[in-house]
Order: structure tokens, then sequence, then C-alpha cells
């Protein structure tokens, strides 16, 4: 009986396993997703006191203060001068410096 040898089978059948894993599961097994770049955008204050508003202007209330030297994640959204952190709530981009090495738009 000519066939494809054994071997052949199980050296094909790992590399359809990869590709398929790469390409619907990569990101859990450290592929690039939209989740992890966004979680590497990382700055640091350097304000004495940061205030971190509601709203991406400085009539927004102040919803929590950033102490000098604290890292943060935030988003690669700006907006009027202010980064956005998460939700609601947001930062003056003067006061934050990109960590080096983080992925920040």
């Amino acid at each position: 009986m000519a066939g494809i040898p054994k071997r052949a089978l199980i050296v094909l059948g790992l590399l359809i396993g990869v590709v398929l894993l790469t390409a619907f599961g990569g990101d859990r097994f450290g592929g690039d997703s939209e989740q992890a770049s966004s979680a590497e955008c990382r700055f640091t204050v350097t304000a004495d006191m940061l205030n971190v508003r509601s709203g991406p202007e400085l009539a927004a209330p102040v919803v929590d203060q950033l102490p000098e030297g604290e890292e943060v994640a935030a988003s690669g959204e700006t907006q009027g001068g202010f980064r956005k952190l998460d939700d609601e709530r947001w930062a003056s981009e003067e006061f934050l410096d990109a960590v080096s090495g983080s992925n920040c738009r």
C-alpha cells in the first residue's frame, strides 16, 4: 500500500495545530492583540500630585490623585491635552512621561 508515511502525517498534524493556535488563539499564547498592546502603555507621574478628572477638561470633577513617581496604565486616547487612563478617568499629559519600552501612541 503506497500511502503517506506515518511520520509525515504527524509532522503535518503538528504544523496544522500550530497554524490554528496562532490564527485563533494567539493572544492566549503571547501573540499580539489589541488588549495586550493597550496594557503595555504605561506612564510615570511627574507632578507632585496629579489630579485625575472624570473628563478631559480642567472643569471636570477630580475623582482621584496620583503621587509623583507613580506608574499608571493608560490608553492611547488623548483629547485637549488630557490622556485617558480608563473609563471616566483622565489626567493631564503634561505631567505624564511614557515609561521606557512601553507601547504608547
